[in-house]
């Protein structure tokens, strides 16, 4: 078929005229031409294309980023199958959007900038190109009739926005905050209701005075025609019944969607949804929520941004777990024996005896009741001792699927309880999540990090009320989440919580779980876990065969102690796979494998990281070593002293180290027991008196509180005014009061296992915690000679810093050693 003859209205031999009248801008060549059949796209306006035939040619890229311009003309109906009738005058418009159709295709959104003139225009195999001018209006002078008419104008577009509903609210917004007439004009003018051929007449009028004079006339008989509809619309509406109006609204909206071609898609997924809600087993007040959905669903147009939010709502709601797996019956079914749950711990963690029959008992719980109501497992210990893949243990023996939730850093309640469906972006909280992913109602759901959540005293207190909700067996059967905004049940869900340490849980949410310590690893434990679950793991992530990966006996504890000195094994963990890394690599170039030993161990992780502390040195005068337990296990505490005589005679105190208040009231104790009991330690309390001294904790960034450094600082301010040095295989803990007694204080078994691995054989520790002593492993024990004290004096003579005399009448105790120790626990 031959192509169509373009033929421009006017024609083309009066362009030299009609340019003339107009003020000339700029001139395009080879500016791609879009042809738009009976549209006319005016300056300022935003018009929706469906089809990008005529711009094959062009580079989307710019299109997308704004940059590409285009030229719009309209078609011209001839009347003639060989012509291809064009209009002269068109408008400079860019593509600021592509939009995917239904059909797969792409739209385009127009928005149009500049009249122009087309001087001509070629046909080529990607589309039309043409030779246009930019043109604006001629100057004129605003008189008073010329104000009026805008005022005039204004008040008419305010009359037409109010009656015709089909103007898009982006055009609204901006016909009400501009003052220029010309753009009002050119805005308004698609939306009346006049012919192709009179829009096209004010597109080409050079003078405004004359477009304004004609769109006022319009404009007159629009708002006319928009009243004259608007009454026989409200006629017709108070004649009918409501149940009326709904059918006849319902008709209406099916007969749009039928000609729109939306009709059989939509209907096809709302009768699928409904489907799917019948096949579950949902409650009465979801029941009730998703019937008034769908019935809203159905009134809306699939394109409107509610009809999302109304479909993704409705998907939440079905993905739920909602079926027969909440029967007790099925429930109970899946429970392990005792037996099977107790080879599935054993497998996945070496020791922790005391923890896995607390867990042991969990599991004859539910097969002799079928639930565990009230029953919430608060696991706490350092960083690394396996709390995270424990609960991932239960979850296995348990038959059931595990879902972690970490609430480290949350503060906010709606990421836990959800957020409420006004908001834009709304979703449901944590715990609803969880559930989705598991798919069940009786998963077991980790909140790990309770600890570092807002939950403490200082925090939000929203928070903590939800998970108060949350783990309450009285409450969480009614659990409420703001985005669904109905009741669901939690009381099959196990819930199993961690933390690192006490400190950060309020007393309110500590009091509704069960806690238990998980403490740090012996180094006999970590030689263990190495061989038999690190190593092991290690070759088969890097597809090692044990004669690749082979490590020497003693390589073992040597990692252990000059490069991991930490309470689990994560670091453990990360050096074996740098071993088995550097083996990979020598196997990838082919180079010969050597054995890993002591001798070429630093080839591998480098120097060591920590070397041994000296067990019979003496420490400078001022100094004693504490025991500290922190949220990564227990560690060695170093306090530094040193006086001075004071400039203007009176003595005074700095204590340094970012210490919490607590910690400075026990070195304000400690001086002053000095500073009254100064004549029964031999000391004058003028000289006392006078002296400024300075307290410094090491490792200054690191925050410290707590009481339990009482008995080290007292110590080693004796140590500094004797000037007697304490043993460097010291280590003590303790709370002192002004009374000279030691009060007891937490995390012994942590303390003692930091003792050990730092080499202090020597531990002062309050009396009162010798029953803590029973969960310390016997190859701890047997290395340590263990003082209990109940007063200071003891502990000051146990270190030798004052002497055994007849006026204290108290000779210096003895340890308790591994014999004696195995009496007393006896």
């Amino acid at each position: 078929m031959s192509a169509k003859k373009i033929t421009t209205y006017p024609p083309h031999n009066a362009i030299k005229e009609i340019t003339g009248r107009f003020n000339a801008l700029e001139e395009h060549n080879d500016i791609p031409i879009l042809i738009l059949p009976k549209i006319v796209l005016f300056p300022g306006q935003s018009l929706p294309i469906s089809s990008l035939e005529g711009l094959r040619g062009v580079d989307f890229h710019l299109a997308q980023k704004g940059l590409l311009r285009v030229g719009v003309v309209s078609q011209i109906d001839s009347g003639s199958n060989t012509e291809l009738q064009l209009s002269l005058f068109g408008t400079e418009a860019i593509i600021t959007g592509l939009v995917k159709l239904n059909d797969g295709g792409f739209g385009a959104i127009l928005k149009g900038v500049r009249r122009l003139i087309v001087n001509s225009i070629t046909k080529k195999k990607t589309g039309y190109t043409g030779h246009v001018t930019i043109v604006g209006d001629k100057t004129f002078r605003k008189t008073a009739s010329f104000l009026a008419s805008v005022k005039v104008l204004k008040n008419l577009v305010n009359k037409v926005i109010k009656l015709n509903p089909i103007i898009s609210q982006e055009t609204v917004a901006i016909l009400y905050t501009t003052d220029d007439p010309v753009l009002i004009c050119d805005l308004v003018t698609p939306y009346l209701s006049i012919a192709t051929k009179e829009k096209l007449a004010i597109l080409s009028s050079h003078d405004f005075r004359i477009r304004l004079k004609h769109i006022l006339k319009y404009l007159s008989r629009e708002v006319e025609l928009l009243q004259l509809s608007t009454r026989i619309q409200d006629e017709a509406r108070n004649d009918m019944q409501d149940s009326m109006k709904k059918a006849f609204l319902r008709e209406q909206i099916t007969a749009i969607k039928r000609e729109l071609g939306e009709l059989d898609g939509e209907t096809d997924e709302l009768e699928d949804l409904q489907t799917k809600f019948k096949a579950l087993a949902l409650s009465k007040e979801a029941k009730t929520l998703v019937a008034k959905e769908i019935e809203r669903l159905g009134m809306m147009h699939p394109g409107s941004p509610e009809y999302m939010v109304s479909w993704n709502y409705l998907n939440w709601i079905k993905d739920l777990p909602w079926g027969p797996s909440d029967s007790k019956k099925t429930i109970v079914t899946r429970i392990p024996s005792l037996n099977a749950a107790a080879k599935v711990l054993d497998k996945s963690h070496y020791g922790l005896q005391k923890v896995k029959e607390r867990i042991l008992e969990y599991i004859a719980i539910l097969q002799r009741k079928g639930n565990l109501n009230g029953q919430i497992i608060l696991l706490v210990g350092p960083p690394g001792v396996g709390k995270t893949s424990l609960v991932r243990s239960v979850a296995t023996a348990l038959n059931r699927p595990f879902v972690q939730i970490s609430l480290g850093g949350v503060k906010d309640e709606a990421e836990v309880r959800g957020h409420r469906r006004t908001y834009i972006g709304a979703m449901p909280g944590k715990i609803i999540h969880a559930l989705k992913t598991a798919g069940r109602t009786d998963p077991v759901i980790l909140l790990d990090e309770v600890d570092k959540s807002g939950t403490g005293h200082h925090m939000q207190s929203d928070l903590s009320s939800a998970l108060l909700e949350i783990l309450d067996p009285e409450q969480n059967k009614q659990f409420t989440d703001h985005y669904l905004g109905f009741p669901f049940d939690l009381s099959k869900v196990l819930f199993i919580t961690t933390a690192n340490s006490l400190e950060g849980i309020s007393r309110p949410l500590l009091d509704r779980m069960e806690t238990i310590e998980l403490s740090s690893y012996t180094e006999t434990e970590k030689v263990h876990i190495a061989k038999t679950h690190i190593i092991p793991s290690v070759r088969k992530e890097l597809r090692l065969s044990a004669q690749e990966l082979a490590i020497d006996e003693d390589i073992y504890r040597l990692i252990i102690r000059k490069y991991t000195r930490e309470p689990g094994v994560r670091q453990l963990r990360r050096d074996f796979s740098a071993i088995g890394r550097k083996v990979v690599r020598r196997l990838v170039a082919k180079k010969r494998l050597v054995g890993v030993h002591a001798q070429n161990l630093h080839e591998y992780l480098g120097q060591p990281r920590f070397s041994e502390e000296p067990n019979s040195n003496i420490l400078p005068f001022g100094v004693a070593i504490g025991l500290a337990y922190t949220s990564f296990g227990g560690d060695i505490l170093y306090i530094e002293s040193r006086k001075s005589q004071a400039v203007d005679g009176k003595g005074g105190m700095t204590v340094t180290g970012s210490l919490g208040k607590v910690m400075k009231e026990s070195v304000q104790t400690a001086f002053t027991f000095i500073l009254s009991h100064s004549e029964m330690l031999r000391l004058k309390a003028e000289i006392i008196e006078k002296s400024h001294l300075h307290i410094h904790f090491p490792d200054g960034a690191t925050p410290k509180d707590g009481p339990s450094a009482g008995v080290a600082i007292l110590c080693t301010l004796l140590s500094l005014f004797l000037e007697r040095a304490i043993p460097a295989h010291f280590a003590m803990t303790g709370e002192i009061t002004l009374r000279g007694k030691v009060l007891p204080v937490g995390g012994i078994k942590e303390k003692f296992l930091a003792a050990h691995r730092y080499g202090k054989r020597d531990i002062i520790f309050p009396r009162e915690n010798w029953t803590d002593l029973e969960d310390l492993p016997m190859e701890i024990i047997k290395d340590l000679r263990l003082y209990p004290i109940e007063n200071m004096i003891d502990a000051l003579l146990i270190t030798g810093l004052i002497d055994e005399s007849k006026e204290q009448k108290k000779p210096r105790p003895t340890p308790y050693t591994r014999k004696r120790t195995l009496e007393l626990r006896g």
